[in-house]
């Protein structure tokens, strides 16, 4: 009793302390005169660091069951608690702070791994478009006439959309970001990664993706959802000798959870493989690559999400993986702009201020520009409101679009915000949809995305970015 590590404590039947070992005061960093006089847990939790996040999960005289903790300072705390036959109460604490840190460092060392798997094969995928481009430059160059220029257009267009799209997954994929939870619906997320994923698989694998016939929200962060899934992925392909299908199917599971399943026509496992790859470190390659972390960080991922994970394999067959989330309501729609109306268009570099005032004249809009910060004050201080503003993130002298779109809101309630860049910071001003008015986006811009995150407002913005 006394030499345990974990904090123990016993109450009785109104939990109050009977019984503490000397561990239990240090681990939830009390002093031990805080223990004399037989205080409750209540009590004592409320002298804590972790007295808020303990009153939020309920945690009273009476509880049972287990919760994990987190300070406001990212320190751990696990709390169990059996009731014993006289209603006291049985209690162990445990400090999980190194813990959870070595799971957040393994966990970036798995992104790490996939992401440096997919990076080699953008490289190829880039030589492709660049190859493509150039090779219809040159006929442009020429005016045979055998090709319409039109054509030679469109096939230019399509090779720069596709890099400009293989772009702005592998930054998405590749942010180190805290995990965040958001409504995510699993059709769009899965759609819209199946073309990363597709680049990182090996010649002769077809990817298939079978999605349900319904919306399907669950809230996880999306970016270690992907995450899961590339490393599922490149896991089958790895496991396929020559031709062979990798299948990621969404479904609802039942009433209350929605499945993703990742299965493959591969070689399969044994079983007494298929019931070690979970284990943090164990890899079944047989050439020695791999860090053993893709499928147990998986595993943590989506057990700290509130869901599971199933696998079954057979030998010769194949392998499949079902990820079980909780499903949830999808959020109310957000506020949805007039189809045509007034826009401030703000940029700093000419040909891009041209550009994106064209965009939003061919959807409409009457456009004021203005080619830097003291331009844009000025507009916003002759004009009543904009219905739309759309500026630069950086801009000249060091100035920043956060301030026009600040004080743009401030004044305008009404105004849509469009802030783009070529390098969007992972945490800014308006981070997980702090204000349903404001979308970020990536450069450069289309008309598609542009026109959909204007009527539908900032939750179309992914979906429009993976069509």
């Amino acid at each position: 009793f006394d030499n345990i590590s974990e904090g123990i404590a016993i109450t009785n039947d109104s939990g109050h302390l009977t019984a503490a070992n000397p561990n239990f005061a240090d681990v939830l960093r009390l002093e031990p005169s805080t223990l004399k006089g037989k205080p409750s847990i209540t009590d004592l939790l409320a002298q804590t660091d972790y007295a808020r996040q303990a009153k939020e999960a309920g945690i009273g005289n009476r509880f049972s069951g287990f919760v994990e903790l987190q300070n406001d300072s990212g320190q751990s705390l696990e709390v169990r608690c059996s009731r014993l036959p006289d209603g006291g109460g049985i209690w162990l604490f445990s400090d999980a702070t190194e813990r959870r840190q070595m799971d957040n460092r393994l966990r970036q060392i798995q992104h790490i791994e996939s992401l440096g798997k997919v990076a080699g094969e953008v490289a190829h995928d880039f030589g492709n478009v660049l190859s493509t481009i150039t090779a219809n430059l040159h006929l442009l160059e020429s005016d045979s006439g055998k090709i319409p220029r039109k054509t030679l257009l469109q096939r230019i267009g399509g090779a720069t959309e596709l890099g400009t799209s293989l772009t702005q997954r592998l930054l998405a994929f590749a942010r180190k970001q805290r995990l965040k939870p958001e409504v995510v619906e699993l059709n769009d997320l899965v759609e819209g990664l199946t073309d990363l994923v597709g680049i990182g698989l090996k010649t002769g694998v077809d990817l298939q993706a079978e999605l349900a016939d319904e919306d399907l929200c669950v809230c996880v962060d999306p970016g270690q959802l992907e995450s899961a899934i590339l490393n599922l992925c490149l896991n089958a392909s790895q496991a396929i000798e020559g031709e062979g299908q990798i299948r990621i199917t969404v479904s609802r599971e039942d009433q209350d959870t929605a499945m993703i399943k990742v299965s493959d026509t591969g070689c399969g496992m044994e079983e007494a493989i298929a019931a070690r790859v979970l284990e943090p470190f164990y890899t079944a390659r047989k050439d020695g690559e791999g860090t053993g972390l893709g499928l147990s960080m998986v595993y943590g991922f989506i057990k700290q999400t509130g869901g599971d994970i199933r696998i079954s394999s057979t030998k010769g067959q194949g392998t499949s993986v079902c990820l079980s989330l909780p499903l949830c309501a999808r959020p109310a729609k957000r506020i949805s702009p007039a189809a045509k109306g007034t826009a401030l268009v703000v940029e700093d570099v000419p040909e891009e201020l041209k550009r994106a005032a064209m965009l939003l004249q061919d959807l409409g809009y009457q456009v004021t520009t203005a080619a830097c910060f003291a331009d844009a004050m000025q507009a916003l201080d002759c004009r009543q409101s904009f219905d739309v503003l759309l500026t630069d993130l950086q801009l000249d002298d060091g100035r920043s679009g956060w301030d026009i779109a600040a004080r743009c809101l401030d004044e305008h309630a009404n105004t849509r915000v469009v802030i783009a860049s070529g390098r969007m910071p992972a945490s800014h001003p308006y981070s997980d949809g702090a204000d349903p008015r404001v979308t970020c986006l990536e450069k450069p811009l289309s008309r598609e995305l542009l026109a959909r995150v204007l009527q539908n407002g900032p939750a179309s913005a992914l979906a429009a970015a993976g069509a």
